[in-house]
């Protein structure tokens, strides 16, 4: 964050937006499935697999070695080796017959990530679903995505504990029948030694039984060793399969952070900074064309309108212009003001929770609203406070939103934004643009929810202040205040044109 904080700051280089953390995010978003849940859950699991495959590897392998140096001298190598060979066959022959837990655990990732997703976006959209009446729909929706979840779930736990039981029979009960039948020519062995060493009226050492039982008790340890570290491959292939989704995820942030520099950000107050694409091709994450070789150029004073049908690619050039999306095509260029020169203003207007007023106003400028500045430069910035703060309140009158603060203390709420209307919002959007006075704007449907008598007045300050605009709209009628047009057909062409009074004119009725 620190380091994509400073690029803006900088607001020079080739590379600068691409740096952006959000251009990142949202990037990764558009490559992967359930992002938030390979970034969370799936690294969280990986963790703790991965620390469970460190033991399930490491104190056995410590094991084996340490005993079989004993067991070695006592039982002989050969008898050793007939009973490893037994624990390599069997291992052998478990991972090829059982299930394969990698891809068990990548489908019940995959499952919970969709159940999420599906869960987030009705908490996000529940107002209009209730509205519309979709509850139904959105249960069935839900109990689908669960019922998937339910399902891989199931079969994972049901493979895993039908693969521990003949695991457990075939290593555990079978190895130990194995290590009996090894240990017998050693035991016998030893039996005989004593026998003779008796008649020779040496020492006899450890009895039979002393050398059996010694040799049993190792032998089970070698057992427990050597059938952990078989089993073992069920959690790397556990974690193998969740390192797959997080390494799929921190794949797609370098394939963002490091794409060709297509996009070129100007010096913060370049005079010659503008909003130009050359030779762009635009294709949306699934590979739908929305445009090829497109090329135009916004300098400082002009105002570009866009329009065009539903999905004809009119959003997609603030998100190129972001960084959000790259062009689909090697030789494209973009170049773009720096972020602290041009707004960006989506139709959903973003309030953030929890926020003053005041920090509403500012975003995404930070405001120290709890005094964790110095207090000596606070005190020093007192009157510059002031200033801010009654400019703050003479902007939410103009833009209609003056009931949320009459004065200066008003603006320390945290609960003021809270139930606006999507026009409120809006205005609130537009009060922050306001306060900056960008050189440049970008709007998309930025004004879509307020009255056309206010968005008159909006547009007609915008070009009062001088601000180079690219507008993006289905109301024909804010053609008027633009110089140059850029229309999109749908079908991946488009037709940029310099406004006269017809065209100006045309569709002034309203909206689309």
């Amino acid at each position: 964050a620190d380091a994509a904080m400073a690029e803006d700051g900088e607001g020079g280089g080739a590379g600068g937006a691409r740096g952006d953390d959000a251009a990142r995010l949202s990037a990764a978003a558009a490559l992967l499935d359930a992002p938030e849940q390979r970034a969370t859950e799936d690294a969280s699991r990986l963790a703790a697999e991965l620390a469970a495959a460190y033991q399930a590897v490491f104190k056995p392998v410590v094991e084996v070695v340490g005993l079989s140096a004993v067991l070695g001298r006592m039982m002989g190598w050969r008898q050793l080796a007939q009973c490893y060979a037994y624990f390599l066959a069997a291992g052998t022959w478990s991972r090829l017959v059982g299930p394969r837990f990698s891809a068990l655990t990548v489908d019940a990732a995959e499952a919970e990530g969709g159940y999420r997703g599906h869960a987030s976006r009705l908490a996000e959209y529940s107002e209009e679903v209730d509205v519309m009446g979709g509850g139904r729909a959105e249960a069935g929706v839900l109990r689908k995505a669960w019922r998937t979840l339910q399902s891989a779930v199931s079969r994972l736990q049901v493979h895993k504990a039908v693969s521990d039981a003949v695991d457990g029979y075939t290593l555990r009960h079978m190895g130990t029948l194995v290590a009996f039948t090894t240990m017998v020519p050693a035991v016998y062995n030893a039996s005989a030694d004593a026998t003779a060493a008796a008649g020779a009226g040496a020492s006899p050492g450890q009895t039979p039984t002393q050398y059996f039982l010694a040799c049993l008790h190792l032998l089970v340890n070698v057992g427990l060793a050597c059938r952990d570290l078989v089993l073992s491959h069920k959690t790397v292939a556990t974690a193998a399969g969740l390192a797959d989704r997080v390494v799929g995820y921190t794949e797609a942030l370098e394939e963002a952070a490091h794409r060709p520099p297509q996009l070129h950000v100007a010096a913060a107050g370049d005079p010659d900074a503008a909003i130009a694409f050359h030779d762009v091709d635009i294709a949306t994450p699934s590979g739908a064309v929305l445009a090829q070789g497109l090329s135009f150029r916004v300098r400082r004073g002009q105002r570009l309108f866009v329009s065009g049908p539903n999905g004809s690619g009119k959003t997609a050039i603030s998100r190129v212009a972001r960084g959000l999306w790259a062009p689909s095509n090697s030789a494209a260029r973009v170049d773009v003001p720096a972020l602290q020169d041009c707004v960006f203003l989506p139709q959903r207007a973003y309030i953030v929770p929890g926020l003053t007023l005041r920090a509403q106003l500012a975003y995404p400028t930070p405001v120290d609203d709890d005094g964790d500045d110095d207090v000596a430069a606070a005190a020093a910035s007192a009157s510059a406070v002031s200033a801010a703060d009654d400019k703050m309140l003479a902007v939410l009158r103009r833009v209609g939103l003056g009931s949320l603060a009459a004065a200066p203390a008003d603006l320390s709420s945290r609960v003021a934004c809270e139930g606006l209307s999507a026009g409120e919002r809006q205005r609130l959007a537009i009060a922050r643009l306001l306060l900056r006075a960008p050189a440049f704007a970008v709007l998309d449907e930025a004004t879509s929810a307020v009255p056309e008598a206010f968005e008159a007045w909006f547009f007609e300050a915008c070009v009062d202040a001088g601000t180079t605009l690219v507008t993006v709209s289905h109301r024909a009628a804010l053609a008027r205040y633009h110089t140059h047009g850029l229309t999109f057909d749908g079908s991946g062409q488009w037709r940029s044109y310099e406004m006269t009074a017809s065209t100006a004119s045309i569709g002034s009725g309203g909206r689309e």
